[in-house]
């Protein structure tokens, strides 16, 4: 063998680069489709919606709102976490912490409050969406939001991404 491999030292080396290309692609292909589900997981098995309410709601209008995504339990909600004042300007500092000229505008009397969402089949983006049209209706509801735009974008990324890869390998 080292005979062989000795006397035709060109074709060694290439047979070894080719099939260390080959190994390399097929290994970056299968780390970009890992990559790709991850993030469709994050996304998808742990969305959550956030039901804006108007600061100004009542507590009877609040009790409204939790009690309509209460009884959607356990066929379309998860569960339901309301989030006051003081949590929502916690939860504001954490997310908005490049933007401080936007919490500058922020205080007790203009952020909304939010019940957060943990929908029961949360890869339904279809029921998501009619769970929203019917939960922004309610009265006091400023809007409700959940990353539906983000989940398409990275599931097409991923069937584009992975198909050539795949091929490219």
């Amino acid at each position: 063998m080292w005979a062989s491999l000795s006397r035709n030292l060109t074709l060694t080396v290439a047979a070894l680069v080719t099939s260390f290309l080959s190994l390399l692609l097929f290994g970056i292909t299968l780390l970009l489709q890992t990559a790709f589900d991850n993030q469709l997981a994050r996304w998808s098995g742990g969305v959550e919606m956030v039901v804006y309410v108007e600061n100004d709601a009542t507590p009877e209008q609040i009790a409204l709102i939790r009690g309509t995504l209460e009884s959607q339990q356990p066929t379309l909600i998860k569960s339901v976490t309301y989030c006051d004042i003081p949590c929502s300007l916690v939860e504001a500092e954490r997310v908005l912490a490049g933007s401080p000229e936007t919490l500058d505008r922020l205080n007790d009397t203009t952020i909304p409050t939010q019940f957060s969402v943990v929908p029961a089949t949360p890869d339904d983006t279809d029921l998501l969406f009619r769970i929203r049209q019917s939960f922004e209706k309610l009265p006091k509801v400023r809007s409700v939001e959940y990353p539906s735009a983000q989940i398409d974008v990275i599931a097409k990324l991923k069937n584009i991404v992975g198909v050539r890869a795949l091929v490219g390998s």
